[in-house]
């Protein structure tokens, strides 16, 4: 954003305030009151002109700024001005023949020093005053002047460059600018008395405040009575049209929408006063124009523009935005896709598997401006704790199996060696074997095998005893263990699993599901599928 002279607001550069200022001086009759940050040659000429003219020139400057006065050693002008130092805030104003009926004045922005940035073209801006501001400003540049805190100390001389002279044992009685409708120091605190017929105005156009700022400015909820506002950074308000720009804090105003009114606000250098908004000057129907104009010709080039309620679709792709926010960053896109990875459903069924969706609360953050969300995931059952084990009833069954597989190894071997006898035996065997389930879970299917081994078993004790002596009967065979049954049969579906004191029933077919309902009630169990199933490709 760039500030536009307009009437009489004028913005530094060679044809510019410089040039303002330079006639100023010359036109001179009685006084001169620069206060300003720091000031160096650039308009040495001039001051030096007023002062041999007889024209009395008061310079006030910041302990930085009479530090380096003294320093570059000004003697000329030195030789022609009262210079003062000062440890307050001050503002950056010229001021000519403050206590006459000609008297003249430039109030420029916070912060600006007497010297050649003013040829800088836009580093700094000025507002003409009126005479009445004038006759204010002067009564409180003479209090800054006379009446400073701190560290005083000031030249009369060229001689007093090396040695400045100590006021501190001067005091003054002068009296600070009483209550009036001009400028105000504490508008925080006096803002129902200083800002008169605030209330009364409709519309506002407002620079250089934060959103924060117009909510309350006068004992008024501003930001409810915007036409314009171009702010600091970007932010919300609750009216109007709204801009942002980092230069908007160069100049702080707030005028009428028809450029009746307004106040300048933030023109004293001081941090804690700028904070609150406390300096104001109150502004005449031509400068509160001139500012509307200004205003007006910098919204359409700042860096934002507040947009509510806009329809995305209307957005270009791959531009960027700020939020609501004022600092977060945003890209508009076209579409994103996020994927959600696997979702574990409870309860759960085919027809929720198919159909369940991730609550919306538990998604993560799309970004902001995309125009289409793309949400993928894969729906799963709930599966047992990857740290449970197998239930009782399945260890003894696998021990169980365990055990009887190790004694039908043994005697088939041992048969085989019997000849058509022992082929008579294995054929038993053969026949159980064909006839029990490869996945046993009743008691009776295991009874029945082992039933089998047993006999068979005595059977192969009496072929190998074959009339030999215990000892060499001994060397032949040995005592085959026949398991004992266990308690309870296993879940007719699926595998049981317990973790703590919780237990699970596992299925990994959908086959298996509606029995698997029915045992999994039976068993006191949860049911869900094996962990196998996570592995399996989605179809």
């Amino acid at each position: 954003m760039k500030l536009e002279p307009s009437g009489n607001f004028i913005v530094s550069g060679q044809e510019g305030l410089l040039s303002e200022i330079s006639s100023m001086l010359q036109m001179a009759k009685q006084t001169v009151v620069i206060s300003a940050t720091r000031i160096d040659s650039t308009l040495s000429k001039e001051i030096v002109d007023a002062g041999k003219n007889g024209v009395r020139v008061y310079l006030l400057l910041t302990s930085e700024g009479f530090d380096e006065w003294l320093k570059n050693d000004f003697k000329e002008i030195a030789d022609n001005v009262l210079c003062r130092r000062t440890s307050q805030g001050i503002p950056s104003l010229i001021l000519i023949d403050g206590e006459t009926p000609d008297s003249d004045g430039i109030l420029m922005q916070s912060g600006t020093a007497v010297d050649r940035s003013l040829k800088v073209e836009g580093a700094a801006w000025g507002l003409r005053l009126n005479q009445e501001q004038v006759s204010r400003l002067a009564h409180y540049a003479s209090w800054l002047f006379w009446s400073s805190n701190g560290p005083r100390s000031e030249t009369r001389c060229s001689n007093h460059l090396k040695s400045p002279q100590d006021v501190k044992p001067l005091s003054a009685s002068l009296s600070k600018v009483s209550s009036n409708s001009v400028i105000d120091f504490n508008a925080k605190n006096d803002g129902n008395k200083f800002f008169t017929g605030i209330k009364d105005i409709e519309r506002f156009t407002a620079i250089g405040f934060s959103s924060f700022d117009l909510k309350e400015i006068g004992g008024l909820e501003i930001d409810r009575r915007l036409q314009t506002a171009v702010l600091t950074s970007p932010g919300d308000v609750r009216s109007g049209e709204a801009s942002a720009d980092s230069n908007a804090s160069k100049i702080v105003a707030l005028i009428s929408a028809d450029g009746s009114r307004g106040w300048l606000f933030d023109w004293v250098a001081d941090a804690k006063m700028q904070l609150d908004h406390q300096t104001v000057l109150s502004l005449d129907d031509k400068q509160a124009g001139t500012l509307l104009t200004v205003v007006n010709k910098s919204k359409d080039k700042t860096e934002w523009n507040l947009m509510n309620n806009v329809n995305l679709s209307s957005l270009e792709v791959g531009a960027e935005a700020l939020l609501t926010d004022g600092k977060t960053k945003a890209q508009i896109l076209e579409n994103q896709t996020i994927d959600l990875g696997k979702q574990t459903v409870t309860p759960w069924s085919k027809e929720r598997l198919s159909e369940f969706e991730p609550h919306a609360n538990s998604r993560p953050d799309c970004e902001p401006l995309a125009k289409v969300i793309n949400w993928t995931w894969e729906n799963i059952p709930p599966c047992p704790p990857k740290d449970a084990k197998d239930d009782l009833i399945e260890r003894q069954f696998s021990e169980a199996v365990r055990k009887a597989k190790a004694a039908d190894e043994y005697i088939r071997e041992r048969l085989s060696t019997h000849g058509k006898k022992g082929e008579k035996e294995l054929s038993k065997l053969d026949k159980i074997a064909k006839n029990t389930p490869q996945d046993i879970r009743l008691i009776s299917d295991l009874k029945t095998w082992f039933d089998a081994l047993s006999d068979v078993n005595n059977q192969l004790k009496k072929l190998e005893d074959g009339g030999d002596s215990d000892i060499q009967r001994k060397k032949k065979t040995k005592n085959v263990e026949i398991p004992d049954t266990p308690a309870d049969n296993r879940p007719s579906v699926g595998r049981l699993f317990v973790h703590g004191k919780v237990k699970f029933l596992a299925i990994d077919s959908w086959t298996d599901y509606e029995e698997g309902l029915v045992e999994s009630a039976k068993y006191n169990a949860e049911l869900c599928a094996t962990r196998d199933v996570l592995k399996r490709q989605a179809k």
